[in-house]
């Protein structure tokens, strides 16, 4: 009998329900919204409703993977472009949101995967640049769920201006 992951505590078990909850909530809404409106970028913002799907999964990696030292999970070239300050301006070409959007959601099933599996053993602590301190793949979980929680809110702001 394989014994537990010592890494599955239910409290990571709970922020990894929680990002994959928000990732499906973000999607019903970019579902919902034709191309050009998941494109626009709303007065007072930096960003669009596409790149906040795409920061979230690019933040993940970066929490989880990079942190670990262990190889990203989703192409580089859906990361990239939506890094931490980063923004659609600096886009060369079209971004496909199917592509998106089957990662946002594959890389939820990749990382429950790679906990099963006991990857993030390695974890490199770091503090982020809202002053959190991340000793361990339980905390970036933690924080990531915060951070995916936040940009739905952002979102759900961002939404109610594209639909005007």
């Amino acid at each position: 009998m394989e014994a537990p992951c010592p890494l599955l505590t239910p409290t990571v078990e709970f922020s990894v329900s929680l990002i994959e909850k928000t990732r499906q909530r973000m999607l019903k809404m970019a579902e919902a919204l034709p191309p050009e409106k998941l494109l626009r970028i709303p007065a007072g913002f930096r960003n669009n409703l596409l790149w906040n799907l795409g920061h979230v999964m690019a933040v993940q990696q970066n929490l989880c993977y990079e942190k670990s030292e262990f190889p990203v999970r989703v192409p580089t070239y859906l990361l990239t472009p939506f890094r931490k300050g980063t923004h659609p301006g600096e886009w060369s070409g079209t971004m496909d949101l199917e592509d998106i959007k089957t990662w946002l959601l594959e890389s939820v099933n990749s990382l429950r995967e790679d906990l099963h599996k006991n990857v993030f053993a390695h974890f490199t602590p770091f503090e982020t640049g809202t002053g959190a301190k991340i000793a361990s793949i339980s905390d970036a979980l933690s924080f990531d769920a915060w951070h995916e929680a936040m940009h739905l809110g952002i979102m759900m702001s961002m939404l109610k201006l594209v639909q005007a």
